[in-house]
């Protein structure tokens, strides 16, 4: 297993924190599909350390894929690029259907998983800002994503289902066949 530490004080009052924390750990948890990585445990230490026990992943994410073929200067194959975003759609599938919208689809949260004998499998992780669609779990006047992937609608905190993270989705495989994200700024506001 993989352990996922956040460390809080027990006199802690960052309870946002620590409900988001535990609100990942329960979405997760509750997701089964293969393309989705596994929690087995989640709870709080005695010293008030926070944990997800998770699935021990062998490979990298995509993000460093991206990054080792613009080094070569290459970009995936539309084959490839396929296979990723078919695999991508089956896990956010499963949590579409239980309401949930991810809202952090990046290159960065999903995961080349290298399996043995057998083809390469792919993990959506971090569902930690995943929003369970009806929820105020977040609090409002926040955006939370990353702006190089976050459909306009999440960039001006307006509501959100799953055709956000189809947006955030359709920028990673522009970006997995073009070497760059659709849109880029010099910040998140030009963004």
């Amino acid at each position: 297993v993989a352990i996922k530490l956040l460390a809080v004080s027990l006199d802690s009052n960052d309870s946002d924190m620590i409900q988001r924390f535990f609100a990942e750990a329960q979405i997760t948890a509750s997701l089964k599909h293969p393309n989705t990585i596994r929690v087995f445990d989640f709870g709080q230490t005695e010293g008030g350390a926070l944990y997800i026990a998770m699935e021990l992943l062998n490979g990298k994410p995509l993000a460093d894929h991206l990054d080792d073929r613009a080094e070569h200067d290459q970009v995936l194959t539309e084959e490839e690029a396929i296979q990723i975003g078919v695999q991508t759609l089956r896990s956010l599938a499963e949590a579409h259907m239980a309401n949930l919208v991810h809202r952090d689809l990046k290159p960065h949260n999903i995961f080349l998983h290298e399996v043995v004998g057998d083809d390469t499998v792919v993990k959506v992780l971090d569902f930690g800002i995943a929003k369970k669609l009806g929820s105020n779990m977040t609090g409002t006047g926040k955006a939370f994503g990353t702006p190089s992937y976050m459909s306009p609608e999440q960039a001006q905190n307006r509501p959100l289902d799953h055709r956000s993270d189809l947006y955030s989705l359709g920028c990673v495989l522009y970006q997995c066949l073009a070497g760059v994200p659709p849109f880029e700024g010099d910040n998140p506001l030009a963004v």
